[in-house]
């Protein structure tokens, strides 16, 4: 499944309100935002998201999950952008508060969903 980066990263720059819907980021507003979206990206696998291409730079990855998740996953991810952007944007503190807890509760489901594919996996052998 390819998850494409412009969806997301307008999605959080609309969440700190800096543009409104149908709106245009500046260049650096979006540039702003897309170095989050790329470093977040990267991270994924270190938060135990299973991805098989983490390259920023591709513009989408390829998610393990399936296509009846996709949009509720684009939708936490965004939250996600947009909670590292707060301080780059100025989100006021009420508004700020709100974007954490959502993101918040998207990154625990996702380490959730994949709890045995971070990068540190301990068992137990009892042989």
């Amino acid at each position: 499944m390819e998850f494409a980066e412009q969806p997301i990263v307008e999605f959080a720059l609309r969440k700190c309100g800096v543009v409104g819907t149908g709106q245009t980021a500046s260049p650096e507003d979006y540039a702003t935002a897309k170095e989050v979206y790329d470093s977040l990206l990267a991270s994924l696998p270190l938060m135990g998201a299973s991805l098989s291409d983490v390259s920023p730079s591709a513009g989408y990855t390829t998610w393990v999950l399936d296509d009846s998740q996709k949009a509720v996953w684009a939708y936490g991810f965004g939250y996600m952008v947009a909670a590292e952007c707060c301080d780059d944007f100025s989100v006021p503190p009420a508004k700020a508060t709100t974007i954490l807890q959502r993101a918040s509760a998207f990154r625990e489901l996702l380490i959730q969903y994949a709890p045995d594919k971070g990068p540190i996996n301990f068992t137990v052998d009892n042989g």
